[in-house]
């Protein structure tokens, strides 16, 4: 374990200078390989306590999104539809021409990146238009998602809607750490002989506390009975495979 703690933090520093660590949140997500009931019975969670959304991407054939680094989500509430344009991130000279970007870094067992994102709330009648193929996908973008984009060469115009999946999060909280988030997140796939399923927990560290807290919360995370994936960095299964083109 302290061989592993030793290179999370070389790998971090690495990544990140000390002026960065101060100024950007850390979430440590962990993968979980258990069902969505098995983990809510282990967690003694309340499954009416769980708020949900629909979501979908944005994503071409041949996943150019993906392999770019790029991820255009949309998330689908009773109150709203948002959707989420996120790149893992070095130093891009496109970021200083947009105001609106968060920023942090994501934490995957040993692995760290830096992502931004921007987030843009739909109007759901645009929505529906697009969805009917009335109008492409580039119209939910606003201003600054555009202007991002077309910084990067990425303003695809071949690029589908792909759903959908059921995302459920709740939290639970733990003493010393905070509130743990859980997000699970399924595909009730016909074509499978069972669901498919990326379920995961996290939680956001205070600033500079990654030597601490990264130990702390794999253990409650082990103590917790919940069984964690062995690959951390890629799931199982691209859902990007499974999700259908919506129009």
């Amino acid at each position: 374990m302290r061989l592993l703690l030793a290179t999370l933090i070389f790998s971090f520093q690495i990544l990140a200078s000390e002026s960065e660590i101060s100024n950007l949140n850390l979430e440590h997500q962990i993968r979980i390989c258990e069902s969505k009931d098995q983990i809510i019975s282990k967690l003694k969670l309340n499954p009416d306590d769980f708020k949900s959304k629909d979501v979908l991407y944005v994503e071409t054939i041949d996943q150019k999104f993906k392999a770019s680094g790029w991820s255009i989500r949309i998330r689908k509430s009773e109150k709203k539809i948002e959707l989420d344009l996120k790149k893992k991130i070095s130093i891009s000279n496109s970021l200083e021409e947009v105001t609106q970007f968060d920023c942090e870094f994501d934490l995957h067992g040993t692995t760290l990146e830096k992502t931004c994102k921007l987030n843009n709330v739909i109007d759901s009648k645009l929505f529906e238009e697009v969805l009917k193929g009335e109008k492409n996908w580039l119209h939910l973008l606003n201003n600054d998602q555009e202007k991002w984009l077309k910084n990067e060469n990425m303003l695809l115009t071949d690029a589908l809607i792909l759903g959908n999946l059921l995302h459920l999060r709740s939290s639970l909280s733990i003493k010393s750490l905070g509130d743990m988030t859980i997000d699970l997140v399924n595909l009730n796939a016909r074509q499978k002989a069972k669901d498919i399923s990326f379920n995961e927990v996290s939680i956001r560290y205070p600033k500079d506390k990654i030597s601490v807290y990264a130990h702390k919360f794999e253990k409650i995370v082990d103590d917790l009975g919940l069984n964690k994936c062995s690959n951390q960095i890629d799931w199982d299964i691209n859902k990007f495979e499974v999700l259908k083109p919506i129009n």
